[in-house]
């Protein structure tokens, strides 16, 4: 027969597991989003660690009960949750250190979302810990909360969104004290959760944490920031090609005996790429560089067709073709089949315009992305020149863009 400390553990048990299988099942309702199947895979891993505790030592089974990442992981679901556009969770950012070698390192940011443009790190740790940690009586080595901000800081300010830096917010589950606040608010970092008394901290009572209310299980407002909208459009070589080509320009009812030009007129009967466009740059100040348009006329003196040239003629009096300028920090990319130093002439100068760049590039963009450099882009899907796809065959002519 159990024992009443044997039911009572049971009974932890059992609201441990139900917890994570709840949680499990709701972090599986953004699995499409980049990242999730991290959080995924850390509840799943937890989950199959509480129901292996073994019911023979109890102690022991009561220190793991306690010591779960439950909180953690219930802040994180919350979190999500509560957030709007998500790009990404567990996203990682590679940034300079302000040290004096400047060695690069990796930051994990919990939470991406309004489309990049917010970065939400989650913590749920007590608040009586977090405090002392910041007042120096933490462990050797430990790192408090503003070491934490200070790289969140640093990263921002190397990673911008549409040219402006990520809203940061730091969301404590469990509360904070008014001093972390205060100094988090001082570096311009948005602080959500309970603000407690510093003169609270100082009650004997607070050392085992049963005075203050548990928030984790509470869902959390996440502000929405108000950054100017991009008012400048760049037109890449790939957008050029796709705004005169004959099948956006209603020749897509036509049947091409080329399958790849049939299949883009089948694509662009359902999915028109011009208007796209138009909707996009209404408005804005429209851009391309030299080295888009000397590429983008070659081609289509050589192979393009003749209405296709006469639209080109229209379309570039709208643009304002600027020197080429590439930004340092996409000079610093690396070249591969991928990357070609054309197309980093071309991004690049979009990213030092501070223009937000339209194109159909989207190998360049990851491969880019890969190498910790990111770029504010309106992607569409590629469109080719008529005359280019019944004159060359499918490799020259990936050759002949892809190497611009």
């Amino acid at each position: 027969m159990e024992t009443k400390e044997e039911m009572n553990m049971d009974q932890m048990k059992s609201k441990a597991v139900d917890r994570a299988d709840n949680l499990l099942c709701r972090a599986k309702e953004f699995r499409h989003v980049q990242g999730a199947n991290k959080l995924i895979k850390k509840i799943l891993a937890e989950l199959n660690f509480l129901q292996s505790t073994q019911i023979e030592d109890l102690q022991k089974k009561t220190n793991n009960l306690k010591s779960n990442n439950l909180n953690y992981f219930s802040a994180m679901v919350n979190t999500i949750s509560s957030c709007h556009n998500l790009v990404g969770i567990f996203k990682s950012f590679s940034y300079l250190s302000s040290q004096p070698n400047q060695s690069r390192k990796i930051l994990m940011v919990d939470v991406v979302c309004d489309d990049g443009l917010t970065w939400i790190k989650v913590i749920s740790r007590n608040p009586l810990a977090l405090h002392r940690l910041f007042q120096g009586e933490g462990r050797y080595g430990e790192k408090h909360i503003m070491h934490q901000a200070n790289e969140y800081l640093m990263a921002h300010e190397q990673h911008p969104c549409n040219f402006s830096k990520p809203s940061l917010v730091f969301s404590f589950s469990n509360g904070l004290s008014e001093a972390i606040a205060d100094e988090l608010k001082a570096a311009e970092i948005k602080v959500i959760g309970q603000i407690i008394p510093n003169d609270y901290f100082d009650h004997d009572g607070l050392s085992d944490y049963k005075e203050l209310p548990l928030l984790n299980d509470i869902k959390c407002d996440i502000p929405a920031p108000n950054m100017p909208a991009c008012t400048k459009a760049f037109f890449d070589i790939t957008t050029l090609f796709a705004y005169v080509a004959e099948v956006t320009n209603g020749d897509c009812h036509r049947e091409f005996k080329d399958p790849i030009l049939q299949a883009q007129a089948i694509d662009e009967k359902e999915c028109p790429v011009l208007p796209q466009i138009n909707e996009y740059i209404e408005g804005k100040e429209l851009y391309t560089c030299k080295a888009a348009v000397e590429d983008f006329r070659s081609i289509l003196m050589t192979v393009g067709s003749i209405r296709e040239r006469e639209r080109s003629k229209d379309l570039l009096e709208k643009l304002t073709v600027v020197d080429d300028d590439p930004s340092a920090r996409v000079l610093q990319l690396k070249t591969s089949s991928k990357v070609k130093l054309r197309s980093i002439i071309v991004f690049g100068t979009s990213d030092k315009l501070k223009a937000t760049i339209i194109t159909a590039n989207v190998a360049f963009l990851r491969s880019a992305a890969n190498q910790g450099v990111e770029f504010s882009a309106f992607v569409h899907q590629s469109r080719f020149l008529t005359g280019i796809r019944q004159s060359l065959p499918d490799e020259e002519y990936a050759n002949l863009i892809h190497s611009k």
